[in-house]
């Protein structure tokens, strides 16, 4: 680290711009980078200078550069403590959104490898997360032309998740999505045709034999801790995932774990890294059946991702919508259901929140019982939404009752029922100013 950091500061004096595009190309945790992603002057000048440096190493027959594992493991440390980290990220979306041309397909197999590693970053600007957004929809475009109708699908239905959470909420394109969706499943049910169901399952076949070979040659030659192996150990058990069986599937479920003890190793229990990988175990679980540890994960996930990214951040959303597929009813799905709605609520999106958290509301009164403290805090939450629609009469008289029951049940000194009296408190002295 410490030679590294002396070459990179040498780097700088010489070519900053090089330097900068290091910073850029070392955030792609790929085995090698296609040079149709560089511009030409990138290729002339700064290209040269990164292997002068040591930096890079050009294959052969120079249609591909890889860099180096430990100067990658050196950079991202580096970016790390520098706090830089999402600065470089939502610079590479910004790069591959341009580049992605679903159109283009020579273009975009080449690059597909890129993409798909750069829709795990961060988005935290509207220009990003717009850039987040194109760079899904261009993917699953791609993919639906070569056939992969089932993987389209689920970055359109990312897409979606996100277009329908932006702030700006875009009606347009959000139906544009959901169309495309359509025609996407319904082109997924066209090729279940058992005429083709031998053809899939020998391709699928084919590249799950490729990848699991690639697998064993890194591991021999590397070791299975090396960052390349735990890299393509996580691409492998995506494969399996995707279109194994359910053995496969399970061997797909014991790399996710083996890749998510060596993040927590490398990276640390609270990292983003690590959460990405303890996100992608519990997929794996739900897949197989296995809620209640998939639930599990996904609340450890979203309580990590929480604390690192901030409330209303495109992942944690995401990971919350991972959680509540497990069952629109499930005690745990009310849960993040709500912990949803107040999101979208914190976003701006208020008619949603308050549509959301009746719903929620309705189910627990069901099932829990209009006496249960989880139902009592839901109502307070529908409450206030009433309250920042402008709707005070239906605020107080849901608090009013509200605080009837829980003062019979809970009494009157209790926490919950303290708070439900501040709340109505505050109702009826902003009230009065109105």
């Amino acid at each position: 680290m410490v030679t590294w950091e002396l070459l990179y500061g040498l780097l700088t004096e010489k070519n900053p711009d090089a330097a900068r595009l290091l910073l850029i190309i070392g955030l792609l945790d790929v085995q090698s980078i296609p040079y149709i992603f560089f511009e030409r002057n990138q290729l002339n000048k700064q290209i040269p200078c990164l292997v002068d440096f040591g930096m890079v190493e050009p294959s052969a027959d120079e249609r591909v550069l890889r860099v180096t594992a430990s100067i990658r493991q050196c950079e991202q440390a580096w970016l790390e403590n520098k706090k830089k980290w999402h600065i470089f990220e939502e610079k590479m979306l910004s790069i591959l959104c341009e580049k992605f041309n679903e159109r283009e397909y020579y273009t975009s197999e080449v690059l597909l490898p890129c993409a798909l590693t750069i829709l795990k970053f961060q988005a935290s600007s509207t220009e990003s997360k717009s850039c987040l957004v194109t760079l899904l929809y261009r993917v699953a475009q791609y993919y639906t032309h070569i056939g992969e109708h089932s993987v389209a699908l689920e970055h359109l239905k990312r897409c979606l998740f996100l277009r329908e959470g932006d702030v700006e909420r875009k009606e347009e394109l959000i139906k544009d999505t959901k169309q495309v969706i359509i025609e996407a499943k319904s082109k997924l049910v066209a090729v279940g045709d058992e005429t083709q169901a031998p053809i899939k399952a020998k391709t699928d076949a084919d590249r799950i034999s490729k990848h699991q070979k690639d697998l064993q040659e890194l591991q021999q030659s590397m070791g299975k801790d090396c960052p390349e192996t735990v890299r393509k150990a996580s691409d492998f058990a995506d494969l399996q995932l995707q279109h194994g069986s359910s053995t496969s599937s399970k061997e797909g479920m014991a790399l996710y774990r083996r890749v998510l003890d060596w993040s927590k190793e490398k990276s640390g229990e609270e990292s983003i890294d690590t959460t990405r990988r303890q996100n992608n175990l519990a997929l794996a679980h739900d897949q197989q059946g296995e809620y209640d540890e998939a639930a599990s994960l996904y609340k450890s996930a979203f309580q990590t991702a929480e604390r690192q990214l901030g409330p209303g951040n495109p992942e944690i959303l995401r990971i919350l919508g991972n959680l509540a597929s497990l069952g629109a009813d499930h005690p745990e799905t009310l849960v993040t259901r709500q912990n949803v709605a107040m999101m979208l609520g914190d976003l701006g999106q208020v008619d949603e929140s308050s549509a959301e958290l009746e719903k929620v509301l309705a189910v627990q009164a069901r099932l829990l019982g209009l006496n249960d403290p989880a139902t009592f805090r839901t109502a307070c939450s529908v409450a206030m939404r009433c309250r920042m629609k402008g709707l005070y009469k239906d605020a107080e008289k849901i608090l009013r009752s509200t605080l009837k029951i829980q003062n019979n049940i809970l009494g009157n000194t209790h926490r919950d029922t303290a708070m439900t009296t501040s709340i109505l408190e505050e109702l009826l002295q902003e009230m009065r100013k109105q």
